[in-house]
């Protein structure tokens, strides 16, 4: 392995292990608002895509970077639901209110 790959492959660890922080330090907070769990959800599906993302630029066969870009994908699949229940509920003083009527929608996506 060359060590060109390595430096390609720190921002994405460096983006795992920021987002992994970021959503252990919401979690952990004794507050646990829909806001924070959407948040948290958020950052935690973006750090299981920056695994994948870093894992598959140091992928040495086809097959394991086939691997690590489906748990990229995983990740990326799982965003837009922590991203959307964050955005329903940040800055709103009604926010459970709102979940109950967009709770159809929130399953759907």
């Amino acid at each position: 392995m060359e060590y060109k790959h390595l430096l390609y492959a720190l921002p994405p660890f460096l983006g795992l292990i920021l987002s992994a922080a970021l959503s252990g330090l919401v979690l952990a907070r004794l507050k646990r608002t829909p806001v924070h769990c959407g948040f948290a959800a958020a950052m935690a599906a973006l750090a299981v895509a920056q695994t994948g993302n870093a894992f598959s630029l140091l992928a040495e066969s086809p097959q394991q970077l086939l691997g690590w870009r489906r748990v990229a994908v995983a990740g990326e699949i799982l965003m837009p639901m922590g991203s959307l229940l964050f955005s329903l509920t940040y800055s709103r003083s009604n926010a459970e209110a709102l979940l109950r009527e967009w709770r159809g929608w929130l399953w759907a996506v």
